[in-house]
């Protein structure tokens, strides 16, 4: 596989803090069943929402990802934190294309345990990220 110096360039450029956070998700930050948050997208046309519908589900609505990258799965993080990946949503998602769908996945069991507050589309081997949604309360 061919990778070009402006991919590169790109990838280093989405590999920092994810988000905008402190990198702490405090009690009252932890999301609860009706959060949600948009995807700020940052590479291969991420976008859409995720929503926690219940303690245990997550659903990403009108879910786009071109299905590009290398060894890309979801995990759950805290906002601006550096990545970890001890929340993992998804197996690779490389090769997977979705446009405007609607994703629902179960959360892990460690979840429940708290620290995130945001959902991630990680690229592994380059450490860069490709989008994020930071769930916050409606209204």
């Amino acid at each position: 596989m061919r990778v070009s110096v402006a991919t590169i360039l790109a990838l280093a450029a989405c590999s920092g803090p994810i988000g905008e956070g402190d990198g702490v998700v405090d009690e009252d930050e932890q999301p609860e069943p009706g959060w949600r948050g948009a995807f700020v997208g940052l590479a291969h046309e991420v976008a859409g929402t995720a929503e926690l519908v219940d303690a245990q589900t997550l659903v990403l609505r009108d879910f786009v990802y071109d299905g590009g990258g290398v060894d890309a799965h979801l995990f759950l993080v805290a906002d601006g934190a550096a990545f970890r990946p001890d929340l993992e949503l998804t197996g690779n998602l490389v090769g997977t294309a979705f446009e405007g769908e609607d994703l629902t996945l179960d959360l892990p069991r460690e979840a429940a345990d708290g620290g995130w507050d945001t959902v991630v589309l990680w690229c592994i081997p380059f450490a860069a990220e490709f989008g994020h949604a930071v769930l916050r309360p409606p209204g």
